[in-house]
């Protein structure tokens, strides 16, 4: 479980954040550009300065050793690896690293999980090639996959399907529905992507000015809402297999 008691993000704002993230769900942040989005990820993932408690199974963040923060925490945040000459495969293999012991080969579950992931984010035909020449979207997609094989217990993921083209969107959705399944694993991601938003999570958070504004079931997203936090008029609609909103924008309003 992660938790977060009085935390203040460095937005120049007094606004304390408490909030419990239950094992096992999907929540995800939304809200105008420049609410928080991004800061509140960056301050649960240890990555910025944030006064107040953040601690994870009820170990404060910071007491976590520099082995075993993956072992609790994988962080996304759109950024490219190092090397984009390694192959997918080789790249995704060191999601592992941390997992093997020292100068021994990856063992045969981290090879079984690297094939998993693979075939859940279908990347199986780029498997041998260079990351620096796979399409943007299997690009991203990888990334994401390289975040949900370190099987970290809180996997953080920064606006993971920016840009990303609708089936690749629904890969992603369903991968991340997986890695939930068995109940010990969380996923708070931020988006600026309202439908995906409704549609994958469990719990919505919108930020405003540095805070928490409203937390809320996914159902429960309406044309108000966003009116209120997003200044802009839309139209939501209800998803006929499951009921979740929808999110049509207006043009040029």
């Amino acid at each position: 479980m992660l938790e977060l008691q009085g935390v203040r993000l460095p937005m120049g704002v007094e606004t304390p954040i408490s909030l419990e993230f239950e094992t096992g769900s999907v929540t995800a942040i939304v809200g105008p550009s420049g609410s928080g989005k991004s800061l509140l990820l960056a301050a649960a993932a240890g990555r910025i300065p944030a006064r107040g408690d953040i601690r994870i199974d009820g170990r404060p963040l910071s007491h976590l050793t520099r082995r075993e923060y993956p072992l609790y925490i994988s962080y996304f945040d759109g950024g490219s690896p190092p090397d984009t000459g390694d192959t997918l495969y080789d790249f995704l293999l060191l999601a592992r690293a941390h997992m093997k012991r020292f100068l021994y080969p990856y063992g045969e579950h981290h090879l079984q999980a690297a094939e998993s992931v693979i075939e859940a984010f279908n990347l199986g035909e780029y498997r041998t090639h260079p990351l620096g020449i796979l399409p943007s979207d299997a690009f991203r997609r990888a990334l994401i996959a390289f975040s949900v094989l370190r099987d970290s217990e809180l996997l953080l993921l920064d606006d993971p399907v920016a840009g990303l083209g609708i089936r690749s969107l629904g890969i992603v959705q369903r991968s991340l529905a997986r890695h939930t399944m068995g109940g010990d694993r969380t996923v708070v991601f931020a988006s600026g992507d309202l439908s995906f938003a409704a549609q994958t999570a469990d719990r919505i958070l919108i930020m405003d000015a540095g805070g928490v504004a409203e937390d809320i079931a996914p159902e429960a997203l309406d044309a108000d809402i966003i009116r209120r936090y997003f200044r802009t008029e839309v139209l939501v609609s209800r998803n006929i297999y499951n009921g979740r909103p929808e999110v049509h924008f207006f043009p040029g309003v």
